[in-house]
């Protein structure tokens, strides 16, 4: 199972995939998008899990 994130930075720890948005009040927003991957036994390609 991985998870795909940074190893260093400001988002050490979350996701690589994310965004930015403005909120309602037009403040900045970062969103991440968690997903964790695996490659089940006998198969050669990556399968969402979440």
């Amino acid at each position: 199972m991985v998870r795909l994130e940074p190893k260093q930075g400001v988002n050490r720890g979350e996701s690589l995939l994310g965004y930015e948005d403005m909120d309602k009040s037009g403040m900045n927003k970062k969103t991440f998008i968690d997903m964790l991957l695996y490659i089940a036994k006998g198969t050669q390609s990556l399968k969402i899990i979440r």
